[in-house]
């Protein structure tokens, strides 16, 4: 379980500021000085979120904030954490009845959410 909450978890967020590195805001030289530091502040922000992931890991505490969730709203959460991640827009349409779910399927929806949302900003260019 902890390699599979490595894997989806911080090792997505760590590839996505890796991906990051390569845009043209910082290999561009015309680009402006604003939009290459709000650039470099984005992939600090999400390596900053991969070390919180891999410290709550370390304790145990994975994604604690989901237990209480209903999973409409830890769906919006993953959406909109991906969209100030990444300054994406995603449309997220969700039926008006989800089921109620143990923390184990709570977890593994979101992280196969973020890991779905991660993959088609990486290969499809945002």
């Amino acid at each position: 379980r902890i390699g599979a909450d490595l894997h989806d978890g911080p090792a997505q967020l760590v590839a996505l500021a890796a991906l990051r590195m390569d845009s043209p805001a910082l290999v561009d030289p015309a680009t402006s000085s604003t939009l290459r530091e709000a650039e470099i502040a984005g992939i600090h922000k999400t390596l900053g979120e991969a070390m919180r992931e891999i410290r709550g890991i370390c304790n145990g505490l994975v994604l604690p904030q989901i237990e209480a969730q209903a999973i409409a709203d830890i769906l919006r959460l993953a959406v909109a954490e991906h969209e100030r991640r990444t300054s994406t827009n995603v449309l997220l349409t969700l039926p008006e009845r989800l089921p109620e779910l143990g923390t184990s399927e709570k977890i593994s929806i979101y992280r196969f959410v973020q890991e779905g949302l991660n993959n088609a900003f990486r290969h499809g260019k945002g």
